[in-house]
């Protein structure tokens, strides 16, 4: 569908060729669009003005081809064997000065006794911006990937384990619903406020007529001053009403709680099996961010949404 509308579009191949569904593929399958340079024999380190797109949604896109490729089937266990094993992508970030962390394969090398040079090549983590000292950091320039992925799935299975350790709490529902009410009394009260300021408005603005046949008891000055309160007024209780709003679109349904229960309990039962790229979408869904600082101190957000049905939630600091 994607090629026929780009084709229909009038877009061709750079070879001048009317796009097929392989090339579509090709594009989404393409890490270069997440900010690396990848040749045969080697991928570079991160490099941000090159990103096109994340690497969590790079990572869920290619999950989705996955399931849906036949051949996908017969290759389960060749994800285990990718050429980038870490599991982080998107969301793990340096503790010391925020920037995200791009991982790649680092080569160590390593000289012994005799003389000759061992190499060794594992996966890390790197801190682009302290590296290219593009901002100012203290931080470590690499980690080992390996052990920060090791900690933060350590605490993933912790969380999997309460989830399914506890049955779901009906009690997370009618705070929900206790939290609606309060939002529409809430939403009342600033209408309220919007008509009371235009009334004022409106009434100093009729007695500028008034004013100017010399029949009002107010001033040009002071009329001018009273307009000009009243127009803050209403322009304030406007912004609080669009506050209210935007915080309506942001907030969480009852509906919508027990479905992402249920999405907690099936990651909580399919991690330990899933492949790779899986347990990377599942990591990048269930986690904000893990920040990583000096010494491999690491701290572990989990997103709100299901935070929620941990009750007093496991501390993420390690």
């Amino acid at each position: 569908a994607m090629a026929q509308m780009l084709n229909q579009r009038g877009l061709r191949t750079r070879q001048g060729a009317e796009f097929q569904s392989s090339n579509i593929k090709r594009m989404i399958q393409h890490e270069g669009y997440t900010g690396y340079i990848i040749t045969k024999a080697a991928r570079s380190e991160f490099m941000p003005q090159l990103q096109i797109i994340d690497e969590a949604l790079f990572a869920k896109a290619n999950e989705m081809i996955s399931k849906r490729s036949r051949k996908a089937l017969k290759d389960k266990n060749a994800a285990q064997k990718s050429g980038n094993p870490t599991l982080l992508a998107g969301i793990v970030v340096c503790a010391h000065c925020g920037a995200k962390m791009s991982a790649f394969l680092h080569t160590d090398r390593y000289k012994l006794a005799d003389g000759s040079v061992r190499e060794k090549v594992q996966a890390k983590y790197n801190c682009y911006q302290r590296g290219q000292h593009l901002r100012q950091c203290d931080g470590q320039a690499l980690y080992l990937a390996e052990r920060v992925d090791r900690i933060v799935v350590a605490y993933a299975d912790e969380l999997f384990r309460k989830i399914k350790s506890e049955p779901y709490d009906k009690s997370i529902e009618q705070k929900i619903r206790q939290q609606e009410a309060n939002h529409n009394r809430k939403k009342q009260a600033a209408e309220k406020k919007i008509k009371a300021a235009q009334y004022k408005q409106q009434r100093y603005e009729d007695e500028v007529l008034k004013c100017l046949e010399g029949e009002s008891a107010f001033s040009q000055e002071m009329l001018a001053r009273l307009i000009t309160q009243a127009e803050a007024e209403v322009r304030q209780a406007k912004d609080e009403y669009a506050a209210l709003l935007q915080n309506n679109d942001d907030r969480t349904t009852v509906q919508q709680i027990r479905s992402y229960y249920d999405e907690f309990l099936g990651w909580a039962n399919e991690f330990n099996l899933a492949t790779v790229e899986r347990k990377r979408v599942i990591l990048a869904q269930l986690f904000e961010k893990v920040e990583v600082g000096k010494g491999y101190k690491i701290t572990i957000h989990v997103r709100g949404t299901y935070k929620q049905f941990l009750g007093e939630e496991p501390h993420g600091k390690f």
